[in-house]
């Protein structure tokens, strides 16, 4: 049982359609408002026909946005929006799997039909849609009738197969009845299979942009929220009005060996206390850019310290346990690599560990500890050694004791000379480059005073 080259020809020619068709729809998909997210780089020489000058009339936008550019309907409470481009999309792409799986010449009689159907529908879809682009919405969308041209393409292959499909339970001269059988319900299976297939992948790309669809409007809502923050933050009497308005808290400074006492209080030093988790993105973003806007703003004179809090098992997932208290983590706490690296080296080796530890803090459940010391440039000998230093465990415990007192239940927190920095104003240029001035104008004793700060000229 074959099938002639000129079948063969013209089943290739419709997934070719096909295949086309999709990419054609996916673009208007894309434009569609409420379309998955996408740039312009990829579409863009598509788009360049819906922006052609020498096409009469010519406007997607208007189209796509008009009321027959979508269809909607309400399931319980919530409206579900159907844009013309994703049927489009859906009806290609079953299309292309269809042909590519199975020739359709020598399925079961009923599958066929369904098929050339399934493709006259389609072409009144697309004779439609012209119309009311002809004489509803009065404008034409280029790509829409890219899209109904390759589907009328795609109808005349399909009447070719029509004319010269042979029956499917042809046989030939030297099958046996057997082997006939055999080759029909090989057949009918990878027709069945090519339905499942095209109807999967149909489910699947409507279940897609209705997601899609969802996370586009929950960020539409944030948008103007994200504006107003945006001007907030740019306001320099607002971060310096939040800033100030936060209490002045005793913030102990840590000497060697863990200890802790008072700082000098004529000290005018500008005095940074950070508590972070290696394992905490937020913590790596700020700690990135941290010395390029806060160390900048400071001309670099700033005196940063680095405190620990590390996450809980039941912060990342885990249950609590019977005691309720802070637990450890399922690993060693990388805070004590970055505590053991200060042993060897003071400062410059913690700073060394300090960047390697947030660099792979994707290394979960374990780190390779050696590694990093070596990286570190460390004595790995008695960097494994110092791990299980008691001083450690002291020094993590201290800091999260006093992270406790202070209130800090998330990270990172930020101290800026014993003020708590709020979060609306860490990411906030403006705060950093205005407090850095304030600092300079009336020095670290003045900053008691925040109402005359704010309104000093």
């Amino acid at each position: 049982m074959h099938s002639s080259p000129s079948i063969r020809a013209a089943s290739l020619a419709i997934i070719a359609l096909a295949l086309t068709g999709a990419w054609v729809s996916g673009t208007l998909l894309k434009e569609h408002d409420g379309g998955w997210h996408h740039g312009q780089r990829g579409t863009a020489f598509l788009l360049q026909l819906c922006e052609s000058q020498t096409i009469p009339s010519a406007s997607c936008a208007d189209v796509v946005g008009s009321r027959w550019g979508s269809f909607d309907f309400y399931i319980g409470s919530r409206r579900v929006l159907i844009p013309a481009s994703l049927i489009g999309l859906v009806y290609f792409a079953s299309l292309a799997i269809w042909f590519s799986l199975t020739d359709c010449v020598s399925a079961t009689r009923w599958i066929w039909c369904f098929t050339a159907f399934v493709i006259s529908c389609g072409l009144a879809g697309s004779l439609f849609f012209t119309g009311v682009m002809a004489f509803s919405v009065e404008q034409w969308c280029p790509l829409c009738v890219v899209a109904h041209t390759l589907n009328g393409a795609v109808f005349v292959c399909m009447l070719w197969i029509w004319g010269s499909r042979r029956v499917a339970t042809a046989v030939d001269p030297g099958s046996s009845t057997d082997e006939m059988s055999g080759l029909l319900g090989l057949r009918r299976k990878l027709a069945f299979s090519a339905v499942a297939v095209a109807g999967m992948a149909s489910v699947g790309l409507c279940l897609y942009f209705d997601a899609m669809s969802e996370v586009r409007r929950q960020w539409r809502k944030l948008a103007g929220v994200r504006q107003v923050l945006g001007s907030l933050q740019n306001d320099p009497e607002f971060v310096l009005r939040e800033y100030f308005a936060q209490p002045l808290v005793e913030m102990p400074t840590r000497v060697a060996g863990g200890t802790s006492e008072a700082p000098d209080a004529t000290d005018s030093n500008t005095r940074l206390v950070i508590f972070t988790d290696y394992d905490c993105n937020p913590c790596a973003c700020f700690d990135g850019w941290r010395e390029l806007l806060v160390d900048a703003a400071f001309d670099y004179e700033v005196q940063v310290e680095i405190r620990h809090l590390p996450l809980t098992l039941e912060e990342m997932g885990f249950p609590r346990d019977d005691s309720g208290g802070r637990q450890q983590k399922r690993s060693l706490p990388p805070s004590y690599a970055a505590e053991a690296a200060r042993l060897q080296d003071g400062g410059q080796s913690f700073e060394k560990m300090h960047r390697l530890l947030f660099e792979h803090r994707r290394d979960l459940p374990t780190r390779d500890y050696p590694k990093l010391a070596r990286d570190a440039g460390l004595d790995v000998q008695r960097f494994l050694t110092d791990l299980s230093d008691e001083r450690l465990r002291r020094i993590v415990q201290d800091d999260v004791a006093l992270a406790e007192t202070l209130g800090v239940s998330t990270v990172p927190a930020v101290f800026l000379n014993n003020r708590r920095v709020p979060d609306v104003c860490l990411e906030s240029v403006v705060f950093w480059r205005s407090v850095a001035g304030r600092f300079s104008e009336k020095g670290v004793l003045a900053l008691a005073e925040p109402v005359e700060l704010i309104t000093a000229e």
